[in-house]
């Protein structure tokens, strides 16, 4: 297991794909080119994601995307939960991600731990099934809960998932990373799924969650609020 994944950190998410797994990836045609993630890991070499914010800077705000995966089995989807800090410039800063294949109860309490580390705004997709984990959250403590509904925007070509792609392509996203090949794990898959993004097939979970995080922060689903509860910063 060290061996793969010294060998994934040598070749990178997209070189690792084609050796390793046999993926075929034609960058002329990818919605998501090499060259417009590596204009935010560009931006963001160095940085490294956070357990918590200690607080939120002056003009910024703090976004997480929900994707849920409700049942725990092999062919369920995962739960991702997809932490974004925008700043004034609406720079789109990936703060954390966290995935797994988690109950009902176990995403709720994620849900609040989540928001108790960031103060952010909950963006959780309410389509079916999911409405029901919307309902049982907001019941709860108060945390800002924003249902987002995922229909035909999921292909607007300027709201839609490929959007993030333009964003990229302008330089508005910080994806962080130490360098060398040193990348937190969940980024480094989020990046797999946007280098292999096909609109005919199954969307990555944490691409979908990072778009809802982008669509509230697009939306401005809420204020930045004056005072915030304080936590302490801890990198990952």
């Amino acid at each position: 297991m060290h061996r793969i994944d010294a060998r994934r950190k040598e070749l990178g998410p997209a070189e690792f794909a084609r050796q390793m797994m046999c993926q075929a990836r034609d960058d002329a045609d990818a919605r998501f080119k090499q060259e417009y993630i590596d204009r935010g890991l560009k931006r963001g070499e160095g940085r490294r994601t956070a357990y918590a914010l200690e607080t939120i800077p002056s003009g910024c705000s703090v976004y997480t995307g929900v994707d849920l995966g409700v049942q725990k089995h092999k062919k369920s989807g995962e739960t991702v939960l997809f932490t974004l800090l925008v700043h004034p410039d609406e720079s789109r800063e990936v703060i954390n991600i966290e995935s797994g294949k988690w109950s009902g109860p176990e995403i709720v309490q994620r849900i609040y731990d989540t928001h108790r580390r960031y103060m952010s705004i909950m963006i959780v997709e309410n389509n079916a099934a999911q409405d029901f984990l919307v309902q049982f959250a907001q019941q709860g403590a108060a945390v800002p809960i924003k249902p987002f509904t995922t229909g035909r925007n999921k292909a607007n070509p300027e709201f839609g998932v490929e959007s993030i792609a333009t964003e990229m392509a302008g330089g508005k996203w910080v994806i962080p990373h130490e360098g060398d090949g040193q990348m937190d794990p969940e980024i480094r898959e989020w990046i797999s799924e946007m280098l292999y993004y096909d609109p005919q097939v199954h969307t990555g979970d944490r691409l979908m969650a990072s778009w809802f995080a982008r669509e509230g922060a697009r939306m401005g689903a809420h204020k930045p609020r004056v005072e915030f509860g304080r936590l302490s910063l801890t990198a990952r």
